[in-house]
């Protein structure tokens, strides 16, 4: 590949910026099938040392996780916080997070709320279960205040003594931009570099830096890339709306960073960009 300059002044007149939101892409998914990843934490604020567990849903038959309404402590108070990975959302201008919520006894309910934390800093209450009807119930909560970041964390907060009990399941992150991935970014190796969520027939521009993520100011949004770039070879969306490149990787860049954004051309000429992506080869 061929450092080159990425040819955003010659099609800008061209482009429109994106419109309505289209259909929800998926950034993050967690459906529970193996039980609680070790990629997410508990932290454990109140005096009883009662946690969220791995099961599967009665009702529904899904594994899920949950927290008991009475637990092994009984009255001791449980102000536990199960907390996802590290979610990274640079490159959105929006993005939703969803789930399955499951309730059983709700009027005993103290507190079931979502929080989230951005770089590390205190945890935000975004959302408080409410209702006295038990079961299931999907729910989406507007994140787009941490679009754009790129250490976000959701918790999942329960506190109560003998209260509810409280189940989730596909915990989702999504956005109505197109979502990027790199699968076997591996030296020596042949990458995949992958591209979701597009409208059919749009022409796709993947850009890659070896040396940071800009950014590079555009009427679209800002580009989180470095020169000197790379483009990789433009490819057209099918009726999927998905795009895979394969990119073979030279044998002597292992543990090179590599920073990675994609802007989406539609037939309506309006323009998106996908979630930016960095990472380390391997």
């Amino acid at each position: 590949m061929n450092p080159m300059r990425l040819p955003l002044r010659s099609i800008l007149a061209a482009a429109s910026l994106a419109g309505a939101p289209l259909a929800q892409n998926t950034l993050f998914l967690e459906g529970f099938d193996s039980g609680i990843p070790p990629t997410w934490t508990q932290e454990l604020l109140g005096v009883g040392a009662d946690v969220w567990l791995a099961g599967t849903n009665a009702t529904t038959k899904s594994a899920d996780v949950y927290h008991e309404y009475f637990c092994t402590n009984g009255t001791l108070l449980r102000d536990n916080r199960l907390v996802t990975p590290v979610i990274d959302l640079r490159g959105l201008r929006d993005a939703a997070l969803r789930w399955d919520d499951f309730q059983v006894l709700p009027t005993w309910r103290n507190l079931n709320a979502v929080e989230v934390s951005v770089a590390k800093g205190p945890f935000t209450v975004i959302h408080t279960v409410t209702g006295a009807t038990g079961g299931l119930r999907p729910v989406a909560v507007d994140v787009s205040m941490a679009a754009g970041r790129a250490d976000v964390r959701f918790g999942f907060r329960y506190r109560g003594d003998i209260a509810n009990e409280w189940r989730i399941d596909n915990v989702r992150v999504t956005t109505s931009q197109p979502v990027h991935s790199i699968r076997g970014l591996v030296a020596g190796s042949t990458a995949s570099f992958d591209i979701v969520g597009l409208v059919s027939g749009s022409a796709v521009v993947l850009g890659l830096s070896l040396s940071g993520e800009g950014p590079i100011p555009t009427f679209f949004g800002d580009v989180l890339l470095s020169p000197p770039l790379f483009l990789l070879p433009t490819i057209v969306a099918g009726a999927s709306g998905a795009v895979s490149l394969a990119v073979p990787i030279p044998n002597d860049i292992a543990r090179v960073p590599v920073w990675t954004h994609g802007i989406e051309f539609q037939p309506s000429l309006t323009v998106r960009l996908t979630n930016a992506v960095v990472t380390t080869i391997r």
